[in-house]
């Protein structure tokens, strides 16, 4: 296992777990599928002073980048139990086919653009840090309201109500924000290719 360090960059060591959470050369699927998603949203491309992206020259965890994740998902873990809080925490919000991730506010409009009225997604705010952002198609506008979440907490607000997770403000905030559909297009879609994704929310008249 190596480790090579670049200004405020190293590179994951994530990347070589198979070959410590195996038994009998089995790989522990959920742990696989853990780490995957930890890579796809810490991991990234190296850049030059100037910005531009290196490419084939291997991942690399910013420290910056580092700093935002654990403002989205954090704490890391759980002391009373010793579970890795952030890995599941990472690993179930990616699997909503509405969280759509780093995703700038242009791009998020383009692709509600042609959607139908009440498809949204959920992002990563673009001014707050451990902020998100829900996008959302209404009557020919696209309305966007930010969810305030303390980075690190464990609480998320919005329209001055308390939600234990944004899984649990999507469902019971469905009817008041009018969310109907997913918006299609999720980058984190192939990492779950072999599990069920739903597009739709629990409503009055549409269910998971």
């Amino acid at each position: 296992m190596t480790r090579r360090s670049s200004g405020s960059s190293v590179t994951p060591v994530y990347n070589t777990f198979d070959a410590n959470m195996t038994s009998g050369n089995e790989v522990n699927r959920e742990i696989e599928l853990q780490f995957r998603c930890l890579e796809v949203v810490l991991a990234e491309n190296p850049k030059t002073k100037e910005g531009v992206m290196i490419k084939n020259s291997g991942l690399v965890v910013n420290l910056e980048k580092f700093g935002k994740v654990l403002a989205w998902f954090g704490p890391i873990s759980v002391p009373e139990n010793r579970k890795i809080l952030l890995l599941e925490k990472i690993t179930s919000l990616l699997k909503q086919s509405w969280f759509h991730g780093d995703v700038p506010t242009k791009v998020a409009e383009s692709k509600l653009t042609a959607a139908r009225e009440g498809t949204f997604l959920i992002r990563f705010s673009s001014t707050n840090l451990g902020w998100y952002t829900i996008s959302k198609k209404s009557d020919k506008s696209i309305t966007h309201q930010r969810i305030i979440h303390q980075p690190g907490g464990a609480a998320y607000y919005l329209n001055n109500k308390k939600y234990d997770s944004l899984h649990h403000l999507v469902e019971a905030a469905a009817g008041e924000l009018q969310l109907v559909e997913a918006c299609n297009g999720s980058p984190y879609v192939h990492l779950f290719q072999n599990q069920h994704l739903s597009g739709y929310i629990q409503t009055g008249m549409l269910g998971i």
